[in-house]
């Protein structure tokens, strides 16, 4: 079978299941992947399939059919342009956990007095990393930041894993550690100058408006709190904060669009003065940037 029969079988294939909209982008990741070349070159070169290949990519095609992100089908996962190594312990990063992180590196990227430094010109600080996952956080920091040293934690051995395997496929110095927020054991005796965290934040009860390819395949354990405590999290991070933020640190979190005013208001109530909400791409509050943090005196 020739590339271009095979590639409209597999369309007519998806197409009743994945929609119009998501089925040619998601067949030419897969088989760019697959092939390890740019589609427009397959396109153009047309090559004959085998066989074997052609029973590899079925098997393939089988998967998204049960609705398996393509990330997960393929073991990969684009994020500031890199491609990250991502499999079923990890959450699939997202646009908008970029859009976190591009606001981090524009404030702390920043030269104080002048527009023209180099990054080396920057003042050393230390960053606290909650809830690693792939890594796809501490990792592009630490490659964007250099002067921004890393430690990044996740209660998950296997989340861990796969944050070490992306740190040194990326050539990226983070140190990591398999720790809980809750009961945090490998940053005591550290003072760090920014914390940044995507933790988990989506209540069971929005579930329902939630897609299969989600629900069925990512770790819940990064996903879902209860809604009865859906701060929890945001309390933890505080509570490391109130111990172990420099003095003139901040903290930058990614938060449900729906908990915003809430988040806001917990982090103003445990002593930081500059609190400050941000909204991602789709106009939804999606961050919250707190910074001049007085420590309570009893």
């Amino acid at each position: 079978m020739n590339f271009k029969d095979c590639f409209f079988a597999f369309r007519n294939t998806l197409l009743p299941v994945i929609g119009e909209i998501e089925t040619t982008p998601i067949l030419r990741r897969l088989l760019e992947w697959f092939y390890n070349l740019p589609f427009f070159s397959l396109w153009n070169d047309m090559p004959d399939i085998s066989e074997d290949e052609f029973r590899k990519l079925n098997e393939y095609i089988n998967r998204l059919l049960q609705y398996e992100p393509i990330q997960y089908v393929t073991n990969t996962a684009y994020f500031f342009d890199r491609v990250f190594y991502v499999n079923k312990n990890v959450l699939i990063p997202r646009p908008e956990t970029e859009e976190l992180v591009r606001l981090l590196i524009n404030n702390e990227g920043r030269a104080d007095s002048c527009n023209n430094f180099s990054m080396n010109s920057l003042p050393s600080k230390l960053m606290l990393d909650i809830g690693t996952g792939s890594g796809c956080i501490p990792v592009t920091i630490k490659l964007e930041l250099p002067n921004i040293d890393v430690l990044s934690i996740d209660v998950s051995f296997a989340a861990i894993d796969v944050a070490r395997k992306n740190a040194v496929n990326l050539g990226a110095d983070v140190h990591f550690e398999v720790d809980d927020v809750f009961h945090p054991k490998s940053i005591f005796g550290k003072k760090f100058d920014i914390i940044i965290s995507n933790p988990p934040y989506v209540t069971q009860s929005e579930k329902s408006m939630m897609c299969r390819n989600v629900l069925d395949y990512e770790p819940p354990l990064a996903l879902f709190v209860n809604d009865n405590n859906p701060l929890i999290y945001y309390q933890a991070i505080i509570d490391v904060a109130r111990k172990f933020l420099s003095e003139t640190g901040c903290i930058y979190l990614e938060i449900n669009e729906h908990f915003g005013n809430q988040v806001a208001e917990l982090l103003s109530a445990e002593g930081f003065s500059t609190v400050t909400m941000h909204k991602d791409i789709n106009g939804r509050d999606r961050f919250v940037i707190a910074s001049d943090f007085v420590r309570q005196t009893n």
